[in-house]
């Protein structure tokens, strides 16, 4: 398995005519939950969202 060390992330949340992106940095799981939180904050359906991984994160 791999290792979840911290990276920078880009998550997308796609509507059908809103897109949002919101920076983050931490692990992959941290990121998901984000997602999942950031689902419910914004103000349109979200239909697909995305989790696109950046440089790794120092510490």
């Amino acid at each position: 398995m791999k290792a979840n060390n911290p990276h920078h992330w880009h998550i997308w949340l796609y509507g059908s005519r809103c897109t949002f992106v919101e920076r983050f940095t931490g692990r992959l799981d941290e990121a998901l939950d984000a997602a999942d939180q950031l689902e419910s904050q914004v103000g349109f359906v979200v239909l697909r969202f995305e989790i696109i991984r950046g440089a790794r994160a120092t510490e």
